[in-house]
Parts: structure tokens; C-alpha cells; sequence
């Protein structure tokens, strides 16, 4: 039994996967095994992990046994073998770093810890401080923001591990689930390094995680809108415990519902029966997304609690 399992979902990431691949068998710790869950891959994706399979036995690839990012994982979770799990999606890097803070990590059921932000070409654009707000939040707190900690932050022992998978497999915006039942089922730990590089490149879905781009945002709130009613169908065991969590359901609702409109005027904003912070905060969203933009990268890249 391997120390580590790490999972990587990927479709189609013939440029990055050989890189993602190496920085594991860089690691100066060795006891781990690495899951490759291919997504119906039509490139060289699958080529490129045979040939790296061929030369390293902790390297296995799997086909999905469904269609998508949920799928893949859960698929993946079931082959894997190790006392503790990490994600790490096939574009991205695991530093060299990270092998100096593995007994840190595996002291923790579940624990969450800082990613660098880079570009297609590793260079950095910001580190993103996570900070130990998550660890300390209470569960209906997390559910008010539908915020996620990015999957690659986390990880999970096997205990916990096999609480949260198999993910339900029509469950949408998959990171906000994770965060949502990793906090609900166990105690969090955050650990205040950058132990992930998270490649931001315009393949992905959302063009980087400070793009506040028109049609983006949209997406984004309509795959949260979609999450929420998720939750009130398939995931009230996450919160109908909570005395106020219709409240907070339909609070949450109505906030992604005012920013997935492609078009809206700033009454319906201003007067919208929301806390004021909120209709701030989708003002400057709606209507400056420069400022929006730069605003995140700014509470992002910072450890200054006033800024949270």
C-alpha cells in the first residue's frame, strides 16, 4: 500500500500531461502511485502516459467508465490504492516542495494548503493564500460564499476519502461539492505553503480565475445556480441539519441568479433584498470587471484578514 494515491482526470492535455507526469517522479519522496483517468482523449494523451508507464510501475492508466471531470474522478478514486489521496489535474505541476512537508501532510485526516498561479509557461502570476479561514468557518458560513478551495489544495486520508467518493455523478461545479463535504464530514487542517502549481491557460473552462469576463461570470453562476439545485435535491443530507439553511439556499439562489444575467441594470442590483456587501460586490462584478479582476487578485495574493 502506496503512501500517496494521486488522481489525475485529463482530456486532451497532450502539451502539458509529460510535464504534470515528471514533477511527481521529480518528488524526492517516492512511495506513491499515480492514477491517469482519460476522458476519451482524440490526441496524444493516452500515447504520451504509455510511453511514461512503461519505465515507472507506480504509473497506471485507466479509461473512464464515464463522460467527464466527476466521472473520471470517481473512477479514478476506485483504483487507487493509498493511505492518502490528492488530486492533480494533468496541466498542472507538483513542486519539488511538496515532498518537504509530507509529514505535515499526513498528520491531518484532511488538510488544504496554498497554490501558486502560473502561466501556460510556469511563470508566476500570484500566489493564492488560501489562509486558514476555511479550518475555521463554521459549515453554514462556507455554504453562504459556494466558494471553492481548488481541488488540487487538498489532502484527503482514506478514511475521509472513502466518505466523499463516489461523488454523485450529475453533481456540478465538482471542486464546491468537494469543499462542501470534505468540511462537512471532517476537521480541516490548512497548512500555509504553496504546495500545487495551478497553470492557467485559455483551453480552460473559465480562461483563469481571475477572468471577470461578460460571458464568464455567466457561466460560472449558471454552473453554481445548477449546484444549488442540486443541493436541494440530491444534497439536503449537507444541510437541512442547519436552522437556517433555507434561508441560506434561497439567499445564495438569489445572488447567482442576478449574476448569471447577461444584461442587467444597476436598480435591479441596488435594490435587490440582498446585504449590502453582497450588492456591492455584484456591482463591481457586473459592471467593472477590470476592477473586479484586479480586486481578486489582490484578496487573492494576500494574507491581510481585512481583505477576506
Amino acid at each position: 500500500m502506496p503512501l500517496f494515491s494521486f488522481i489525475m482526470p485529463v482530456k486532451n492535455e497532450e502539451k502539458y500531461i509529460y510535464d504534470a507526469i515528471q514533477s511527481l517522479r521529480s518528488q524526492a519522496f517516492c512511495d506513491w502511485e499515480l492514477i491517469v483517468v482519460d476522458d476519451h482523449s482524440n490526441d496524444k494523451t493516452q500515447e504520451i502516459v504509455s510511453y511514461l508507464k512503461k519505465s515507472d510501475s507506480r504509473i497506471r492508466l485507466v479509461q473512464s467508465t464515464g463522460s467527464g471531470q466527476v466521472q473520471a474522478l470517481t473512477c479514478g478514486y476506485a483504483q487507487t490504492s493509498g493511505r492518502f489521496i490528492k488530486f492533480i489535474d494533468g496541466d498542472d505541476i507538483l513542486p519539488q516542495s511538496f515532498s518537504d512537508h509530507i509529514r505535515e501532510l499526513v498528520s491531518h485526516s484532511a488538510s488544504y494548503h496554498d497554490l501558486e498561479i502560473v502561466d501556460e509557461n510556469l511563470k508566476r502570476i500570484n500566489v493564492l493564500h488560501l489562509t486558514s479561514k476555511y479550518e475555521h468557518i463554521p459549515f453554514s458560513m462556507l455554504l453562504k460564499k459556494m466558494a471553492p478551495i481548488p481541488r488540487g489544495s487538498w489532502t484527503l486520508s482514506r478514511e475521509i476519502a472513502d466518505r466523499l467518493f463516489p461523488i454523485p455523478d450529475r453533481t456540478p461545479y465538482a471542486d464546491v461539492w468537494i469543499g462542501l463535504t470534505i468540511k462537512k464530514i471532517s476537521d480541516i487542517c490548512y497548512i500555509d505553503k504553496p504546495l500545487y502549481l495551478y497553470r492557467q491557460h485559455n483551453k480552460q473552462v473559465y480562461r483563469g480565475i481571475y477572468n471577470f469576463q461578460g460571458d464568464v461570470v455567466v457561466r460560472r453562476a449558471c454552473n453554481t445556480l445548477r449546484l444549488i439545485e442540486f443541493l436541494e435535491h440530491e444534497g439536503g443530507h449537507l444541510w437541512k441539519d442547519l436552522p437556517d439553511g433555507q434561508f441560506i439556499i434561497r439567499s445564495v439562489r438569489l445572488y447567482y441568479s442576478i449574476l448569471s444575467q447577461e444584461k442587467i441594470g444597476w436598480k435591479k442590483i441596488l435594490f435587490a433584498p440582498l446585504p449590502l456587501i453582497k450588492r456591492i460586490r455584484l456591482l463591481v462584478v457586473k459592471k467593472y470587471p477590470k476592477l473586479a479582476s484586479c480586486l481578486s487578485r489582490t484578496k487573492s495574493g494576500a494574507r491581510f484578514r481585512f481583505l477576506r
